[in-house]
């Protein structure tokens, strides 16, 4: 198995112990509910609300062209209001996760080169981080289809780890570490 944990949300290391033991595909991060100023929204509706429109078509068009994609599936996923797979994070089996990174790699490097770098670094610090984002949609579409098609996939807890306040803490109003 190959693990990816998103840097501030980490499986809980029994539950996925637990989980392995059926020897799954597949473990992702459990569903979490769309919505926007609590109103709840589809997967099409919400990332342009969030981020950059033109992106989110951007990378529709690049991955609706892939020969592994199921169109119906993918026009189902746009429409379910919850985020299937969030926050990049996974376990999966090294055979999986090799054709994963394959299609990841193809879809977002094109939707990258056809949204264009220059562009991209001319946008708010948070908006500059369009291929983490869609990156998260590929996944969790990804993980959407293998369900759709009858893979082992099973779903875990992801916690949520900040410690940005107590790095504060560290440091002194003139920007200087301080040591505990």
């Amino acid at each position: 198995y190959v693990c990816l944990q998103n840097y501030r949300r980490v499986f809980d290391g029994k539950e996925i112990d637990e989980l392995i033991q059926d020897h799954p595909d597949a473990i992702f991060a459990r569903p979490i509910p769309l919505g926007y100023y609590g109103n709840p929204v589809t997967v099409a509706r919400q990332y342009p609300l969030m981020h950059v429109d033109s992106d989110f078509a951007t990378f529709l068009g690049n991955l609706s062209c892939q020969s592994w994609v199921n169109l119906d599936c993918l026009q189902q996923w746009l429409h379910l209001n919850v985020l299937v797979a969030p926050c990049n994070s996974f376990v999966m089996v090294r055979e999986h996760y090799n054709q994963f990174c394959e299609r990841l790699e193809k879809v977002i490097m094109q939707t990258l080169e056809d949204i264009g770098l220059k562009n991209i670094a001319k946008r708010d610090a948070y908006q500059r981080r369009a291929d983490a984002f869609l990156s998260e949609r590929f996944t969790s579409f990804y993980c959407y289809q293998m369900l759709s098609q009858g893979e082992r996939v099973k779903f875990a807890s992801l916690e949520f780890k900040d410690n940005f306040a107590e790095k504060q803490e560290e440091i002194d109003a003139n920007g200087n570490t301080r040591s505990k």
